[in-house]
């Protein structure tokens, strides 16, 4: 029996996003792994993470995640945000909104300044940006 260790991504099997990346003997991955999930070896070892990578999971590779490039605009006491999948989960300004094919939009009746998060899904990266409405 091998006691040479290894990294591989656990990942949800449903989604792609991986939960965590764990170095243990191959005959051990299957006591790390919960229900729901599965694991893929990471042929390069220091690089792959949660925040970076995902599984695609038809084919389960490691794939970089994609870098999202919102367009934010502040206009009359509104954000709109456009450029971003359909599906994308935005919090902003203590409210949570699911994009469609036309974005997001938030308005206020005060001005407000916070944090914008975008989560839209395993395949791209978390954006997180400052804000303010205030004009």
């Amino acid at each position: 029996m091998s006691h040479d260790t290894y990294d591989y991504a656990v990942y949800d099997q449903g989604t792609g996003r991986i939960d965590r990346v764990i170095n243990c003997p191959t005959d051990q991955v299957g006591l790390q792994v919960g229900d729901g999930e599965a694991a893929v070896l990471c042929f390069e070892v220091g690089v792959v993470a949660d925040d970076t990578h995902y599984v695609d999971v038809d084919s389960a590779q490691i794939l970089p995640r994609r870098a999202l490039e919102p367009n934010v605009q502040l206009a009359n006491m509104e954000m709109t945000i456009t450029n971003i999948p359909a599906g994308s989960v935005v919090n902003a300004h203590g409210t949570e909104l699911v994009a469609d094919d036309d974005g997001v939009v938030f308005d206020t009746e005060l001005p407000s300044y916070g944090f914008v998060i975008i989560d839209a899904g395993a395949e791209y990266q978390t954006w997180i940006e400052e804000v303010a409405i205030d004009e």
